[in-house]
């Protein structure tokens, strides 16, 4: 039976006296009868727990009387048997029933619940958990004055009836109020019989006392439990630990006294305690979004700053790591829901100084923590926190992942003859590489190529990759249309960089009605259409074109079909954010994994000297392999080029195909359109070199390489040297050397969008105010296609995550794709091997690494030394010849050189000599570059800025993406550098660590590092902490210039020695024979010039000349712009005739009666007086009028 009422906070001691539940009644009603209720509130509160006591001690003697309860009588049956054996056996112990015969009452359902359910230790247990029946729930759960009551103070009928399943009894778990140091009165109720939530229409599990702010769980810890994570933490328990039992706060006054011990935070008290159970410190808040507080107006909006609850908020200490470990979801909107609270929780802490971890699992171990302890014990618990994600990590793992829901899920080799629904016009597909997305694709096409009822487009990244699409679907590639039978009638292959109708495609988006876009590869077409080289004068263009590309197809009934084993969230944002809607989707998810995973040998060192090595031993002994490298230029130490004219000369026999971009265009080259038909072209070979040409696209499921050899140096993303690992289908071993942190950092290396995003926006503004102040009058504001700069942010962060730890993330993602990692040992080390035919007299089996390195240098700088002769010595070529050659498809060796040389000479404006071509290399443009717009070319600064975003408006028909417009504009640097006062270095020498003018700089930089890196480019973060590198800190930012300082005195003793430095220079004179620096007259180093002045020389007289001819264009577009008026007003007058035959005095005095009623606005008196007008009298008047008075009249008219 209910309580009549439900108020009153419980006590756990007291000294009053206990009364019945009759004695409780009378009083109550006493109370009532004429008294306010007010008064009765108050008095019954002091009323209600002493009663609450009397039952609760009637059902504990209940218990210590050795009675069993009958739970079956009520349909509530004891807990299912517990899955972790462990678990089991401990609650089996008849030795473990006696921790719950306390002064508390304990339902066995309710302990196995527990211990059983959720593999909690038996004495946190006993010490956390209560039973609770009859009407103690309303005592603990409605005890909050802000509760509606009525006038005697009882709770009105509607919480009452809203609250009656409380009747059922459940379990109490409250812990340690953290501020006070008491017990909390807040705390959770589990019901027997929960409700159900009227809004959510599920039934409530929990129950929190209404109307009081919500709390954390601070659970009270057993001495045991204290003990190990004293161990775990290795922090000195405090003396009075014993009597943790007596004080529970005893326990967390230590935690939050000791910063070291990390907290973790679960969702739900269970979780808590499992956690708590496994000697790790944890607390629980009720909900995900409970640790936070966020003001709110009357309407319920966002106002002013989020902030931890005061409960979370003490435990915001500087150092201290807080993990997060909520339930793993599979529902796409909680998902969404977790990772935002988790993000906003975390990011309250990193404010306090604190480091974010994130606890994740696969769904399929099990929803919460609980249940994977269950499931999997605690070695799996440890294992978990071992390999938390940092905050950083963890967001980028977030961006990755494919959340929406998929329509047909497969775990099959190959993809098959899967049919979307016909209606379906958005198809997206995630399979792994190899399961055959192209063969699919060539599948659905099919039906309506052979049929020509559509047009198929097929797009991608990269020029090789659309050939061998292109001719597997059953369509000519763009540029070979001619040869195809059908020409360009079924559609035809491009990529990306010829979307626009400028491009050698002449592309009119009208020409596809109803046809069917597949981009494939779409994640990396996606970032190659915002960030590529080659697509950046015509980015906008290209957007706008795919854009009305994809609406014009949606529109009339055709299909958007993208497809990438990667595929995630931001393409499919993407392609809708574009369409601006969401057509029918259809989501195609193969999970399938291989179940012959590739052994995945790591090589460790500096270089990629040891792996060379051991290749060039494995080819001694017959071994066939295909080697994927990141680089292929001649000057590249571990590239195409100077690994096969290595192996060359060591295997003079050996049958050796590189494979790159220069190659697979090149029709006097073997690999020559080789990836059209990769699997027979690399047949006839012993060894394969590649670069990233072949990264995605191609298929080499022939058995012919024992080995795949990679060396990766931090240029291509982390997905990128995953795809190129698995261009070769089949289950051979795999051999890497990876560089630790790569190179290719995307815009201020930040691994969030928004630190992305933001920087971008923070520097166009500021160009955009530099801009006006220059006068370029008409400015867009920079808003071009959201989308577009959201994306570009969430695929940048996720590069550059993988950026930062580059050989870890590649390595974590390739075990997560089920391979085996192990580090490089050489099983035959120990053996005397078989010496092959192929070694020659007097070559070493046994490879020293070193000597792999001297031998690889003096080859690359051999063939170095080669290319920079040939491309001097190559032949010039016209512009109209440049230009040509620059667009073809195919070149020749020549034409190569010739090209490279065209490059050079119009960048320099001088011509091309050999050692030219060797600063080229070393980015020597982009410093001089700086250093003319720093020094000579400052007068043409603004002018320059102002050209180029005119240019990239017009090129964008008005529009301009502000990730280019940043990188190329160069007001904000120049300005930045004036603001360091780098100018003052120039004016003197004798600089050292502590001289005035470097701490001056030093400080600037310091104080401002987030703009360096934002602004030049340059992460100083980590030399501003050390004063020791002051100077090194600017000679950072004279190297953006090209200049150095050198030293050339030492004063003091070695422990206080001071250097000094000269002024900056390119070069200083140097002795030949001991390379040391030669000093003047004047005791200083004498500087020396490195070949620029020429070059700034040539440079100002094309600004000038650029100028002078902008300025001419300005003054003839306002001459034109004059005359077309003129023009106009002349036709406009022209049109009403002018006065024609009439008398001149006539109309002039008709015009000024029509202007009287124009001022009047009296559209009845202008058709008076214009009624018996004819025609031509009318137009006469018209003519005398002004162009205003003439729009008026026609308005009135109207």
């Amino acid at each position: 039976m209910r309580a009549s009422q439900g108020f009153g906070k419980p006590r756990v001691k007291g000294d009053r006296a206990k009364i019945s539940a009759r004695q409780f009644s009378r009083q109550i009603f006493k109370l009532v009868k004429g008294k306010k209720s007010g008064t009765v509130i108050e008095e019954v509160k002091g009323i209600a727990p002493r009663h609450q006591e009397v039952q609760e001690d009637a059902k504990e003697n209940y218990l210590r009387d050795g009675e069993t309860r009958d739970e079956s009588a009520d349909g509530n049956s004891n807990c299912n048997e517990p899955t972790n054996p462990a678990t089991k056996s401990r609650w089996d112990s008849n030795n473990e029933r006696s921790l719950f015969s306390s002064d508390k009452y304990f339902a066995d359902k309710h302990i196995a619940e527990w211990v059983q359910g959720s593999a909690i230790d038996p004495e946190l247990t006993s010490l956390n958990l209560r039973t609770l029946e009859g009407q103690t729930p309303y005592s603990y759960l409605l005890y909050s004055d802000k509760l509606p009551r009525t006038n005697t103070g009882r709770l009105s009928l509607g919480v009452l009836n809203r609250y009656k399943h409380l009747d059922d009894g459940g379990w109490w778990c409250s812990g340690v109020d953290i501020l006070t140091g008491q017990d909390s009165l807040w705390g959770c109720f589990k019901p027997n019989n929960p409700r159900v939530d009227e809004k959510k229409g599920k039934l409530q599990k929990y129950e929190h006392p209404q109307g009081v702010p919500t709390e954390i769980f601070a659970l009270r810890v057993p001495i045991a439990i204290f003990q190990l994570i004293s161990r775990r933490y290795d922090v000195v328990l405090p003396e009075n630990y014993r009597q943790v039992k007596e004080d529970p706060f005893i326990f967390w006054q230590w935690v939050l006294q000791n910063p070291k011990i990390p907290l973790i935070i679960c969702e739900g008290v269970k979780k808590s305690a499992s956690v708590l159970s496994c000697g790790y410190v944890a607390i629980a808040i009720p909900g995900i979004w409970s640790g936070i507080r966020q003001p709110r107006d009357e309407e319920g909006h966002s106002i002013g700053m989020a902030s931890l609850i005061p409960q979370l908020q003490v435990f915001a200490q500087a150092g201290r790591r807080i993990y997060f470990c909520f339930d793993q979801d599979s529902k796409r909107e909680t998902v969404r829901n977790v990772n935002k609270a988790i993000a906003k929780t975390a990011k309250l802490f990193l404010v306090q100084k604190c480091e974010a971890k994130v606890i994740t699992w696969h769904p399929v171990m099990g929803k919460g923590v609980d249940d994977v302890l269950v499931a999997h014990g605690r070695g799996k618990f440890d294992d978990l926190y071992r390999n938390a994600l940092s905050f950083d990590q963890w967001q980028t793992k977030q961006l990755k992942e494919l959340t929406y829901t998929p329509d047909l899920i497969l775990n099959q080799r190959y993809i098959c003859e899967v049919l979307p629904p016909v209606s379906a016009q958005f198809i997206a597909v995630k399979a792994p590489k190899g399961t055959g997305k192209t063969e699919w694709y060539s599948f659905l096409c099919d039906p309506i190529l052979r049929s020509g009822e559509r047009r198929v487009l097929f797009i991608t990244h990269r020029i090789q990759l659309s050939l061998q699409g292109a001719a597997r679907i059953g369509v000519p590639y763009l540029t070979e249309r001619k040869q195809a039978e059908e020409g360009g009638l079924l559609g035809y292959g491009m990529c990306i960089d010829s979307l626009h109708p400028k491009s050698q495609a002449h592309f009119n988006y009208e020409e596809w009605r109803g046809a069917w876009v597949i981009l494939d590869e779409v994640q990396q077409v996606i970032w190659h259409l915002l960030s590529s080289s080659t697509c950046k004068s015509n980015r906008v263009a290209i957007v706008k074109t795919l854009q009305e590309l994809l609406r014009f197809v949606i529109s009339t009934g055709g299909k958007i079909i993208v497809g990438d084993a990667d595929l995630n969230d931001i393409a499919v944002d993407f392609i809708e954010g574009l369409l601006g809607f969401s057509p029918e989707r259809f989501l195609l998810v193969n999970e399938f994994r291989f179940n012959q995973p590739w052994t995945i040998h790591r090589f460790g060192g500096t270089t990629p000297a040891s792996l060379v090595a051991a290749l060039e031993k494995k080819i001694a002994e017959g071994e066939k392999a295909l080697v994927c490298v990141s680089g292929q230029k001649p000057k590249s130490t571990w590239g195409t080029q100077t690994l096969e004219e290595y192996f060359k000369r060591k295997f003079p026999h050996l049958r050796i195909l590189r494979i790159d971009s220069e190659t697979v265009s090149n029709p006097t080259h073997p690999a020559f359109k080789s990836t059209q038909n990769l699997n027979k072209a690399v047949v006839d070979y012993d060894l394969v070199i590649c670069s990233p040409t072949i990264e995605t696209g191609v298929s080499l499921d022939v058995k012919h390489f024992d080995g795949v050899w990679g060396i990766f140096q931090g240029v291509q993303t982390a997905d990128g040297v995953r795809q190129h690992l698995s261009r070769d289908r089949n289950p051979i071993p795999r051999y890497v050397w990876l560089k630790g942190q790569g190179i290719n950092f995307v815009g201020n290396s930040s691994v969030t969008p928004s630190g992305l995003i933001g920087s971008q926006k923070q520097l166009d503004n500021t160009n955009r105010k530099k801009l006006v102040e220059a006068g370029l009058v008409e400015m867009p504001d920079g808003s071009f296609s959201p989308i577009c700069l959201e994306t570009w942010a969430k695929l940048g962060s996720i590069i550059n995550a993988g950026m930062w730890k580059y050989a870890q993330t590649i390595l974590e993602d390739l075990k997560e794709e089920g391979h085996i990692v192990v580090d490089w040992k050489d099983s035959k080390k120990a053996e005397k091997p078989d010496i092959s035919d192929e070694l020659e007299e007097g070559q070493e089996q046994n490879i020293s690494p070193d000597a792999v390195k001297d031998e690889i240098k003096t080859v690359r700088d051999e063939i170095y030394e080669k290319h920079c002769k040939d491309v001097a010595a190559a032949a010039k070529r016209t512009d109209e010849q440049f230009e040509k050659l620059s667009k073809q498809q195919e070149r020749t060796t020549d034409e190569l050189l010739e090209l490279r040389k065209g490059v050079i000479e119009r960048k320099y404006l001088v011509d091309c000599t050999e050692e030219l071509v060797k600063k080229d290399d070393d980015r020597w443009g982009t410093k001089i570059r700086l250093d003319y717009f720093f020094k000579p070319g400052r007068d043409f600064l603004s002018f320059h800025d102002t050209q180029l975003v005119e240019k990239s408006i017009v090129q964008g028909s008005g529009d301009y993406f502000i990730v280019d417009t940043n990188k190329s504009l160069m007001q904000l640097k120049i300005g930045f550098l004036d603001y360091l006062g780098i100018q003052r270095l120039y004016q003197g020498s004798g600089f050292h660590n502590d001289h005035p003018v470097i701490i001056d700089i030093f400080e600037k930089i310091k104080s401002n590092v987030h703009h360096v890196k934002t602004v030049i480019g340059l992460d100083l973060s980590k030399q501003v902490k050390n004063e020791k590198k002051r100077l090194k800190c600017v000679q950072d930012i004279l190297a953006l210039l090209g200049h150095k300082m050198v030293c050339y005195s030492r004063k003091g003793k070695r422990d206080s020695e001071i250097r000094y430095y000269s002024l900056p220079a390119p070069k200083f004179h140097t002795d030949e024979e001991t390379k040391k620096i030669i000093l003047g007259e004047d005791g200083l180093p004498i500087p020396m010039s490195d070949g620029r002045e020429p070059i700034f020389e040539v440079w100002l007289v094309r600004d000038t000349e650029a100028r002078r001819k902008a300025e001419e264009q300005k003054v003839a577009a306002a001459a034109e712009a004059a005359r077309l008026k003129e023009e106009a007003e002349a036709a406009e007058a022209l049109k009403y005739g002018g006065t024609g035959d009439f008398a001149p005095e006539i109309v002039a005095d008709n015009a000024e009666y029509l202007r009287i009623a124009i001022a009047e606005r009296s559209r009845e008196m202008i058709v008076a007086l214009t009624a018996d007008w004819a025609e031509r009298f009318k137009k006469a008047v018209w003519g005398v009028l002004e162009l205003a008075e003439r729009k008026m009249l026609r308005e009135l008219l109207a």
